[in-house]
């Protein structure tokens, strides 16, 4: 078993800060030079009644969206060519004549338009690839078709430049015992799968998210309240897992990491006070500095953060409500959650003030967080996203379930 590690701080320094950090207010960074971060209207998405919008923008700008109906509805896409002001629904030719879908879903963009999409039934991890943005599809093969799998997740490694074939990377959770966190590569964009197997050790949670450059692969995950990031340097075939927490602080929750060149960054709620946390690393996730976990929250409460990083910027944004405290699962029924967002560029600048992104109530009262032992408070799903463009402009896509004043459904809202 690969342990975590500990050289970055000797135990006593890391206890001893522990208990100053647990006696002590939160402290949310902020800069006075920085100015407040201001959004258009939101965009609704034409038929975007669906949970868990995920959202990708391409190297040529082309912003993607994509979101889950549920069993046996397959998820969907959407595609905008002009900077987030519309947004088309695509159709599939494949692979949803052969395979089922619609439990969770995932996209990820190369270049010279190649586009690859990633759905669940929880019987089958199926992958398909488009070369046109996303106007045609190539049916890949499943990198498993055995059940149970859940919440996978995908990105691209290093492109042959002999074959033109992308390596594509995959992580998924398999629900049945032991239930690991399954890691699988293909070599030639998706239509075999050369490597499929559990980083050693690394078994019995959910995979926060998963991010490459070339043969660096690394992904995130909480077990225990403690966070961690595992990575690799050869292409998934080993790993090393290294502790981001010291104390068991992390609730047991969909959880996301970015990379921006060396910088690594993670978010995920403090399950003492439902607060945001988020926690940098300057060596790719080598060493954790417990003095750079910063909350970037101000009271309220908190749930599902999602963080993204380019060119020196971090953005960040959540599910949030002021006027309610404590476990989302058991806030009142009239608790108002907004979309928050904050942002520092660069880091060591400092997180901006929150602000409401979504420029209005997108829910009333509990969000639950039990999957699918949920009665009631299911309606977001598991996570909410933000992707900076070209420009550096933030794009955030979020439910809206209230319509006050923007109506029900998958929305997408842009940065000013």
């Amino acid at each position: 078993m690969l342990q975590p590690s500990s050289a970055a701080f000797p135990t006593r320094r890391l206890v001893a800060a522990a208990l100053i950090a647990a006696a002590l207010p939160a402290i949310l960074l902020s800069s006075s030079r920085a100015a407040a971060p201001a959004f258009a209207e939101p965009v609704a998405l034409t038929n975007g009644g669906i949970s868990e919008p995920g959202i990708d923008v391409g190297p040529d700008g082309t912003i993607f969206v994509n979101g889950i109906l549920g069993f046996p509805v397959h998820s969907r896409l959407w595609r905008s060519i002009d900077d987030g002001a519309s947004f088309e629904q695509l159709t599939f030719n494949s692979p949803y004549n052969r395979f089922p879908g619609g439990g969770d879903s995932d996209v990820v963009i190369g270049d010279d338009e190649r586009i690859y999409f990633l759905d669940l039934s929880a019987l089958s991890n199926s992958i398909a690839r488009s070369e046109d943005n996303g106007d045609t599809w190539i049916e890949g093969t499943p990198f498993t078709t055995l059940p149970v799998s859940d919440r996978q997740w995908i990105a691209l490694g290093p492109r042959d430049p002999g074959t033109g074939e992308d390596t594509v990377y995959a992580i998924y959770h398999f629900i049945q015992p032991p239930q690991n966190i399954m890691f699988a590569r293909s070599r030639d964009s998706g239509l075999t799968w050369d490597w499929h197997a559990a980083p050693a050790g690394f078994g019995g949670a959910l995979p926060g998210q998963i991010v490459s450059d070339g043969d660096f692969v690394a992904y995130n995950y909480e077990s225990s309240g403690i966070m961690y990031l595992v990575r690799s340097f050869d292409a998934g075939t080993t790993w090393t897992r290294h502790q981001v927490t010291l104390i068991q602080e992390a609730t047991q929750n969909l959880t996301a990491v970015t990379l921006d060149g060396n910088d690594m960054y993670i978010a995920w709620i403090n399950r003492f006070d439902y607060s945001v946390r988020v926690a940098h690393s300057a060596d790719r996730g080598e060493t954790w500095p417990l003095d750079e976990i910063v909350t970037v929250s101000t009271g309220g409460t908190a749930m599902f953060p999602w963080v993204d990083a380019r060119d020196g910027k971090v953005a960040v944004t959540w599910y949030g409500a002021d006027n309610a405290t404590g476990n989302p699962n058991t806030v009142p029924g009239n608790t108002e959650w907004k979309v928050k967002y904050v942002e520092a560029q660069p880091w060591v600048n400092g997180f901006t003030a929150p602000v409401d992104a979504s420029q209005g109530v997108v829910k009333r009262g509990i969000i639950c967080t039990a999957g699918i032992s949920c009665t009631t408070g299911r309606e977001l799903g598991d996570f909410l996203q933000v992707a900076i463009d070209l420009e550096g402009k933030s794009l955030i896509s979020y439910v809206d379930l209230v319509c006050d004043p923007y109506c029900r459904g998958a929305n997408v809202v842009k940065q000013l």
